[in-house]
């Protein structure tokens, strides 16, 4: 692959965390160190990260750094989705 055809040495710290947190066990420990009282109530297990490419009404696009779709339990059995974006 030529090097036209990577992405920029400059998204590398973003790329990394981006896949560090497809993994729940980390998406898990980052939640717990940014809303510890939250966080015990996310289901990791089950998290969605979303495009990061959202389209505005003159056609321009606006990125996101990394939004996640995650499950939020409330009481017992109810579960609620909750969106997560760690901009």
């Amino acid at each position: 692959m030529s090097a036209a055809n990577e992405p920029p040495l400059r998204d590398l710290p973003d790329r990394i965390i981006r896949e560090s947190l497809k993994h729940p066990a980390n998406l898990r420990a980052f939640l717990s160190r940014t809303v510890p009282d939250l966080a015990g109530s996310f289901d990791c297990d089950r998290a969605r990260l979303l495009d990061r490419e959202f389209p505005l009404e003159d056609w321009r696009r606006r990125e996101a750094d990394l939004p996640f779709e995650i499950p939020y339990r409330v009481g017992a059995d109810e579960v609620v989705g909750a969106g997560v974006s760690a901009d």
